[in-house]
């Protein structure tokens, strides 16, 4: 998170993960919310305008909205995003659950534990749903989000990504999940990510091969200037390597890297990737095979 405060003295909180800002009285709801980026996640717009007029952002796991005397709330996309029909989970004892008069569903175990944690009915709202078994995964839906149990993860429960899921099952406009590049005097990379593949996957002896590599940001913004290191491993020999040209990729975050196999015999060829941007650096890998 990057503070910006513009020329107009107005403070924004930059989140290079997503490249979007909180601003303004979005800005004092979000800093008035305790461990507010595990329960909302990172912004994934900018504020904008709603079909009904009324100003909106997304985050990750939630929606905010303005009201017409400019208070924020959270919006209920857990009862706009619910489908009932999923699998139920009976619960054996009622002995560690809870529900109040106004509940139609109780909330158990650790999704309890958490609930009063952080926050409640005033971050999650009511619980709209038993606990249940969606893509494989055990969850409770409330009003503004949904939970799920992670029984394997040092976090028990978790917040699903319910914004994200509700701004593609509203259909809303994707130019919006476009980073703003213009918010930050110096926009940061914080991870890379990319695709490596080659021309042919199967070659005679001695053709020449092709290797392509695709390197975007966190954002999934092309990235120009990544140093490409490559090694050849062969199947017959692991400790026998190869290595080839090295490569930088271009405005467009790609790099096209053209050499000749020094393996004449019919096997395996793995090919290892290392790009290596400033501080950051991680492998890929591809393959491909020689036909004799």
């Amino acid at each position: 998170m990057v503070l910006i405060t513009s020329s107009n003295a107005q403070t924004n909180f930059y989140f290079p993960q997503t490249g979007h800002s909180v601003s303004d009285n979005f800005l004092d709801f979000y800093l008035s919310i305790p461990n507010v980026e595990s329960l909302f996640g990172y912004p994934i717009t900018d504020v904008f305008y709603g079909e009904l007029g009324n100003r909106m952002q997304y985050f990750q796991k939630v929606r905010l909205e303005e009201d017409a005397f400019g208070k924020i709330f959270i919006s209920p996309i857990g009862r706009l995003a619910y489908s009932p029909g999923n699998d139920i989970i009976e619960q054996e004892s009622i002995l560690s659950c809870l529900q109040s008069s106004n509940w139609e569903y109780p909330v158990c175990f650790d999704f309890l534990s958490y609930y009063y944690q952080h926050g409640s009915e005033s971050i999650f709202g009511k619980p709209i749903s038993g606990i249940e078994m969606e893509r494989g995964r055990i969850v409770q839906y409330f009003e503004n989000i949904f939970l799920e149990w992670h029984p394997d993860g040092e976090e028990k429960i978790k917040i699903g990504n319910l914004g994200s899921i509700y701004f593609n099952k509203k259909n809303e406009n994707e130019l919006l999940l476009l980073p703003n590049l213009l918010n930050a005097s110096e926009y940061p990379i914080l991870e890379l990510y990319s695709e490596v593949f080659v021309e042919h996957a199967l070659l005679e002896p001695s053709e020449l091969q092709t290797l392509y590599v695709y390197v975007t940001d966190q954002n999934g913004i092309p990235l120009s200037g990544v140093n490409i290191f490559t090694s050849l491993y062969f199947s017959s020999d692991e400790d026998n390597t190869q290595e080839i040209p090295v490569g930088i990729t271009d405005e467009n975050g790609i790099s096209q890297i053209y050499f000749i196999s020094d393996v004449l015999q019919k096997e395996n060829i793995r090919i290892v990737v290392t790009l290596n941007y400033k501080s950051i650096s991680i492998n890929s890998e591809t393959s491909f095979r020689i036909n004799h």
